[in-house]
């Protein structure tokens, strides 16, 4: 009788299909490797390429909460902005918003780490909810 998948193999694959979904959402905001890093809060390309084999149960909870973060940002962008051009560069324009002082998001978020993927996640609900 076969026996499902152990709890690390399963680990295993959500912690690849989160490192997955995060390179997508980098493709489509066209992020050069240093952005993904540093977006991911990595110093090297070989830190991030060592978290593919690890159980999503060990790796950084900062980094699971810095994808999911900006899986939130993705989301709420389509709902403020549904035509793909529009959500997908969104990211790099300036915004004179009061958060950005006319500087991207991308820009604010590489400067303030995790802080800024919280601040621009809360920010973009704002817009799209008024919460």
């Amino acid at each position: 009788m076969s026996q499902g998948p152990t709890a690390d193999q399963e680990d295993n694959a959500g912690n690849e299909a989160s490192l997955r979904a995060f390179e997508a959402l980098a493709h489509l905001w066209q992020l050069s490797e240093l952005e993904r890093l540093t977006l991911l809060g990595f110093s090297s390309s070989e830190e991030y390429q060592a978290l593919r084999s690890v159980p999503l149960a060990k790796t950084p909870a900062g980094l699971r909460e810095r994808v999911s973060l900006m899986l939130d940002i993705y989301q709420t962008l389509w709902v403020l902005l549904p035509l793909p051009s529009a959500a997908h560069g969104w990211l790099r324009r300036p915004n004179q918003a009061k958060l950005f002082g006319g500087d991207s998001a991308l820009d604010f978020i590489q400067r303030r780490g995790i802080e800024g993927l919280r601040e621009v996640r809360a920010y973009l609900k704002a817009e799209a909810w008024g919460n």
